[in-house]
């Protein structure tokens, strides 16, 4: 394939996205300011407009090559934009634009090859997100156009979150959260509201603004995520804290820290001990079993199965 310019003419028709986009920094230099567009007679070729000038760059055919209007974005999105430098309106323009052009060879062969190309979700799951994008609301659309989160988390809060109004929980986000914190966020909101309504006979509508209240209280983005990690897994935070109890009681010496893993999923349980010398480590040894003597009464929560089989 190759590309030429050619006159505007009365039957080239341009399609409506993404529209002027001279500031937009998804094309290269070359492309800058262009929008897509196709011959209106037998949409053989894909057309960019420059601005308001009369010069159009067409796509064509080399050798025996078919080119029409899916070929020709793949062509031009493969060997011109930077998919990392399209904007999530602009990627949802162009793919609005190519599924309302009217082909005889299914989605899956002509649009569906394109999503990567354009930094959209993969396959059906891309189209469902294609389809759900206009209804996000405007706050989750921002977040989205800003790079805050990503378009797979923000799709899947959207889908089990359209029973509720979700931005009173988006407006609570804290601003420094990063990108992987935003995401893990809206997983978890998503999640409790899953799971609150898989063990409730009818909808909830207050669920979100009770969330929303715990989670309003806290003081800065590490409370924030601690708390929203409570409501998510509440049985964990109440290991935790048991946990925490147990090991308090026995009064290790200062340097002595005693860690499980996250989620309480192996029975493995890690003391670490920092000491100066050897006569340092032989001390602060002989006052850890001594601590271990004293408790020899209470349950041993140092074996997790203990501590989760515990009521």
């Amino acid at each position: 394939m190759k590309i030429n310019i050619v006159p505007l003419e009365e039957n080239h028709k341009l399609l409506n996205c993404p529209g002027n986009v001279q500031n937009n920094e998804m094309f290269s230099s070359i492309l800058n300011g262009l929008s897509f567009g196709f011959k209106k007679d037998n949409r053989q070729i894909i057309l960019l407009l420059r601005n308001e000038s009369s010069e159009v760059m067409e796509v064509l055919p080399e050798g025996n090559e078919t080119v029409n209007v899916f070929t020709a974005v793949n062509f031009l999105l493969s060997n011109f934009v930077n998919k990392n430098k399209i904007d999530i309106k602009t990627a949802f323009q162009i793919i609005d634009t190519l599924f309302n052009i009217e082909s005889d060879v299914p989605v899956q062969k002509t649009i569906y090859p394109l999503f990567s190309l354009l930094g959209w979700l993969p396959s059906k799951k891309g189209e469902d997100a294609y389809k759900a994008f206009p209804n996000f609301s405007d706050k989750l659309q921002a977040m989205l156009q800003n790079k805050k989160v990503a378009l797979n988390d923000a799709f899947l809060f959207h889908l089990h979150m359209t029973d509720f109004s979700y931005n009173e929980i988006l407006d609570l986000l804290p601003e420094n959260l990063s990108f992987s914190e935003a995401n893990l966020s809206l997983k978890m909101v998503t999640e409790i509201a899953q799971n609150t309504k898989s063990n409730s006979i009818q909808k909830d509508t207050s669920l979100i603004s009770e969330i929303a209240k715990k989670l309003s209280s806290a003081k800065d983005k590490a409370d924030f995520m601690n708390t929203l990690k409570k409501l998510r897994y509440p049985k964990v935070s109440l290991l935790k804290e048991r946990f925490s109890d147990y090991i308090n009681a026995f009064k290790f010496p200062g340097g002595v820290s005693v860690t499980t893993d996250e989620l309480f999923e192996k029975n493995t349980v890690n003391m670490t001990i920092s000491f100066t010398d050897k006569n340092n480590l032989e001390k602060k040894l002989a006052q850890i079993s001594e601590q271990l003597k004293k408790q020899n009464d209470s349950t041993d929560y140092f074996c997790i199965e203990n501590l989760l089989e515990e009521k």
